[in-house]
């Protein structure tokens, strides 16, 4: 996590629990404009009860975040170090 001077502070991995939050503030507008264009070049935006179902198959990632059975989150955003 870094912090920012604002008092406001980033992170350099979405972690599952953070999927589908904004920041404080009012952000409808913008949060509206993306999925729009996101929609019109047809990117679906998966909702965190779909990323946290279990993959349907089993799968090795590599990954240093979770451990098998692994979530259809784990097969999309997965650190590997």
């Amino acid at each position: 996590m870094t912090k920012h001077a604002n008092g406001g502070g980033s992170s350099d991995f979405l972690e599952m629990d953070k999927v589908g939050t904004v920041p404080p503030g009012n952000w409808e507008e913008q949060v509206k404009a993306i999925k729009d264009v996101l929609e019109r070049y047809q990117y679906t935006i998966l909702e965190q009860d779909y990323l946290n179902q279990l993959l349907p198959f089993d799968a090795d990632i590599p990954t240093i975040f979770s451990e098998p059975p692994y979530r259809v989150y784990d097969a999309l955003f997965y650190w590997e170090d």
